[in-house]
């Protein structure tokens, strides 16, 4: 056997390793706590870890915790299904004027063979396009006043809200076209409250028509697309509205006496000053 100082040139690095004995690890069982009661577990593994690209405050809070799903109200899908009913039923009604009657806004020849239909477009009780519309403009109301926080249509909307809105809106329109063929007999003019009131029917309709699929994808899409889908509907309706001012304003150009009475009476008084007062009257109450 080498000496020492031989055995440290041999080995430089001597093997300090302990040896363990099988009866030593048997008994180091004897020694472990099986005891789960006390022990408590750090769940901060089961977090997204934050790192220099993830910060702290990109970790979500809600982590780990599952949303409930909010459920709309039964009565705003039933809503929806009038209304695909609605314009289904006109589709079925009108047969190939249908295209005709939704181009007529857009077109002056369409427009002149539209109104041999006058009576069918203007009056809502023959034309199911408007009854749509009242409630598609009900429900862009209510989608828009929940945005704004004034009331709380999603999930839970009030259905009570919801009737007094078109309600409202039946009377206004009702109110609209009364003053529409009092300007006529006024100025003795009959064709020219028809015309207005033709493109009053056939605009309106159309609004409900867009309305339809926006407000559907809106309420029944993703919550973070909602605010695109009310902005894009807002500034449809904005355009029809400035669409059909215009066709008004033209009509009323071409037709002797009529521009005055109409420009006056009409559309500052019923257009631009009553909605004006209805809005602030409700700001205020």
């Amino acid at each position: 056997m080498p000496t020492d100082s031989a055995q440290t040139i041999i080995f430089p690095f001597i093997d300090t390793t302990p040896i363990v004995q099988p009866i030593d690890t048997l008994k180091g069982f004897a020694t472990i706590d099986f005891n789960l009661s006390n022990q408590t577990f750090d769940t901060a593994c089961l977090r997204p870890s934050s790192s220099f690209f993830t910060p702290h405050a990109l970790v979500p809070q809600h982590f780990g915790q599952q949303k409930p799903i909010a459920q709309l109200s039964p009565w705003i899908s039933i809503v929806f299904i009038i209304s695909l009913l609605f314009i289904a039923l006109a589709k079925i009604v009108y047969g190939q004027r249908f295209t005709q009657i939704l181009i007529s806004p857009f077109s002056q020849k369409r427009f002149s063979q539209t109104e041999k239909d006058w009576a069918s477009v203007v009056n809502p009780f023959k034309n199911l396009l408007l009854l749509n519309s009242v409630l598609m403009i009900g429900m862009f109301i209510m989608f828009f006043l929940d945005m704004a926080g004034y009331v709380e249509f999603l999930p839970n909307g009030d259905i009570r809200l919801y009737g007094f809105i078109i309600v409202s809106i039946a009377l206004f329109f009702l109110f609209k076209s009364l003053i529409l063929n009092f300007i006529g007999i006024l100025i003795s003019n009959i064709q020219f409250s028809r015309q207005l009131l033709l493109y009053f029917g056939l605009i309106l309709s159309l609004m409900g028509l867009v309305l339809f699929p926006l407000l559907a994808f809106a309420i029944y899409g993703k919550e973070d697309n909602r605010i695109i889908f009310l902005t894009v509907s807002a500034i449809i309706l904005v355009l029809f509205y400035v669409f059909q001012i215009f066709r008004w304003t033209k009509v009323a150009l071409s037709s002797r006496g009529a521009f005055g009475i109409y420009f006056f009476s009409y559309l500052c008084t019923v257009e631009f000053l009553l909605p004006l007062i209805l809005i602030k009257s409700y700001l205020m109450f």
